[in-house]
């Protein structure tokens, strides 16, 4: 007896609980409810499990499946989730009143995979809570247990502390558990970088790659890990003509001209460059590298969250941006990874101090997104390009907003904003290229 369900026929061996509020619901297809729950099983098809959370649940309604069994082994349990509303609340996951998994918010409109690793007799609660309305199901789908503990990945250590010129609540542990699909282990760490930024901490932001490029792996750009296989980066990366093998993915990695053993290089396997992107106006500045063997999960290699399709990011977040581009203009790219709080600007504004910046014939897009400080030197600059600009959410994730595009020629967002690639406009588009098991040729615009 072990607690594998995927809920076709029933609920296996596990039982609602009689001390919660409410019960889980067994379906198929979609959720009564607009804008929220999945609109299928894993898989695309089938029955799954959820919360239902409209009419008469109030905020943290508990609804809890048990199994118990025995087990003299260690196991790697995963199962799949999907949480997806803009009230959704949270997922817990418990073993012997312990709990060893959760996630909160909403995580987009796609079924995720966790994994957690059991040691002992079973004594399980899945714990379902409401959000403050209506638009918070949550559901789970194809639970399985096979021998061994989950990737060989420990539970993830603390988290380095936050530098004392940050604000802002801390990230749970999760233990063992990492996303196979799209990242929640998703965005765990502290916080400021880049022109007018400061060293980050070792480990402070995982995700973050260098792009390295031919035999001499000589650093071009960054980017960031979404997933064990796959990163983000900016499209004018990418060399025109030059197959995926040309390029090494380093991890890990956080002063570049020291080796200090947390490194682990991988070669790409293709590249795909946005279809739409052009170089003038810098537009649909985003491409997906996928790596030939998933990444080595650890303290010092994370994945970061992405964010739903269209998601908009309001200009009071607290967003950061993190390369090893210059530290000042003139002079070259840094060897220890920077850090710099910078606010989102609205288009508008962007556009604005764009136009009368010197010598601009380039123009803002629904396909960017632009972050500064006024009167300041705080930018992004060369050596950035492809990185990661992520904002945190209230649970205290990192969602990967945007990917370093252009700005000033002088790095200074006195002259111009920092402009990305807005990442929520791809989101759709990520999710198709990383499903698709065909390798569309690289294509880069003359």
């Amino acid at each position: 007896l072990d607690p594998s369900c995927d809920f076709e026929k029933d609920l296996c061996s596990w039982k609602q609980a009689t001390s919660d509020d409410f019960d889980w619901t067994k379906n198929s297809g979609s959720t009564p409810s607009a804008s929220t729950g999945p609109s299928s099983g894993h898989g695309g098809k089938g029955y799954y499990v959820y919360i239902e959370t409209s009419s008469p649940r109030v905020p943290y309604d508990r609804a809890i499946l048990e199994f118990k069994g025995v087990n003299r082994k260690t196991v790697c349990l995963s199962f799949y989730y999907h949480m997806y509303g803009v009230h959704v609340k949270a997922l817990n996951l418990y073993n012997g009143g312990n709990k060893i998994w959760n996630m909160k918010g909403d995580q987009g409109d796609s079924w995720k995979r966790a994994e957690v690793t059991i040691s002992g007799d079973y004594d399980l609660k899945i714990e379902g809570v409401s959000g403050d309305s209506y638009q918070a199901d949550i559901a789970i789908d194809d639970i399985s247990v096979q021998d061994g503990s989950c990737g060989g990945i420990p539970p993830p250590p603390s988290l380095p502390p936050i530098p004392p010129t940050t604000q802002g609540p801390g990230v749970p542990n999760r233990t063992n558990f990492y996303c196979v699909v799209s990242p929640q282990s998703c965005g765990k760490s502290p916080v400021s970088r880049v022109i007018g930024g400061v060293n980050a901490n070792p480990g402070s932001w995982p995700w973050q790659i260098a792009l390295l490029r031919g035999s001499g792996k000589s650093f071009s750009c960054g980017g960031s890990l979404i997933t064990p296989e796959w990163v983000v980066t900016a499209a004018h990366c990418i060399s025109r003509g030059q197959p995926g093998s040309y390029y090494t993915i380093r991890l890990g990695d956080h002063n570049r001209h020291v080796n200090e053993g947390t490194e682990e290089d991988i070669p790409a396997k293709r590249v795909i460059v946005h279809p739409d992107y052009n170089k003038i106006p810098i537009d649909s500045d985003i491409a997906l590298i996928q790596l030939s063997k998933p990444a080595t999960l650890n303290a010092r290699v994370k994945t970061v969250c992405l964010p739903s399709q269209d998601e908009v990011v309001p200009t009071s977040s607290r967003c950061f941006i993190t390369g090893w581009g210059k530290i000042k203009h003139p002079g070259s790219s840094h060897h220890i990874l920077q850090q710099a709080n910078l606010p989102p600007v609205t288009n508008s504004e962007c556009a604005k101090k764009l136009a009368s910046s010197p010598g601009s014939s380039l123009q803002i897009t629904q396909n960017m997104i632009c972050a500064g400080v006024s009167g300041t030197i705080l930018s992004g600059c060369h050596g950035d390009s492809g990185g990661p600009y992520v904002c945190q959410t209230s649970a205290g994730n990192w969602v990967l907003q945007g990917a370093v595009s252009w700005g000033s020629p002088r790095c200074s967002a006195a002259e111009r904003y920092t402009v990305f690639a807005r990442v929520g406009k791809f989101r759709n588009w990520i999710d198709k290229n990383m499903n698709s098991g065909i390798i569309p040729p690289t294509t880069i615009p003359p």
